[in-house]
């Protein structure tokens, strides 16, 4: 329901195009940026990722952000019975590597690219990244609690940027009663800061 576009509307004017395969879903964030008033500022496509190339040319994009599918699909993969929950977890209808260079399609040189995905995929998403000219400059992982281990890795990459990669210090998401940490709690806005 377009949760990254609002949320990227909170701390720039920029404009802001968001892209959604599966029409129910894209139903659900065309209603929520119309009843959030913004719709001046995000524009929200039905689409295929793999067929942005045509709709935009290519370095149209100062950033790129994506949260993708995270496993691996084969065969024999179990998957949600639930179609759109299968979709959205698993690469059905992308993989990484599709979805790697179609960013860096997109990514003006000097541009940005941002993905949250799964840490046992991290020297993949290196690889790929570098295969497409994006270089990796920033990696944080993520932890649902302290001494657990990362569930999340957030990874920053520059196109056509030179070697070296920063580790930034661990993120972690709740404290010992499950309640969301400060930095989290900044990092969503207030409650007043928060779409419907």
């Amino acid at each position: 329901n377009a949760p990254v576009p609002m949320l990227m509307s909170f701390r720039t004017k920029a404009r802001i195009f968001g892209v959604e395969l599966q029409e129910y879903i894209y139903n659900m964030g065309l209603d929520s940026i119309r009843e959030n008033k913004l719709d001046k500022q995000i524009e929200f496509v039905n689409e295929d990722v793999k067929n942005l190339n045509k709709l935009y040319e290519s370095e149209t994009f100062d950033v790129v952000t994506c949260n993708p599918p995270y496993f691996k699909y084969q065969e024999d993969s179990l998957i949600n019975e639930n179609i759109g929950k299968a979709i959205a977890r698993h690469e059905v209808e992308i993989k990484l590597s599709e979805i790697i260079e179609i960013s860096s399609y997109l990514l003006k040189n000097g541009g940005t690219f941002a993905m949250v995905h799964r840490p046992d995929r991290l020297i993949e998403i290196i690889n790929m990244m570098q295969k497409n000219n994006l270089e990796p400059k920033k990696i944080r992982l993520v932890y649902s609690k302290e001494g657990k281990n990362a569930n999340m890795l957030l990874i920053e990459a520059i196109k056509n940027g030179k070697t070296g990669l920063k580790i930034e210090p661990a993120l972690i998401v709740h404290d010992n009663n499950g309640n969301y940490v400060p930095e989290i709690k900044k990092l969503f806005g207030s409650d007043t800061d928060v779409a419907k």
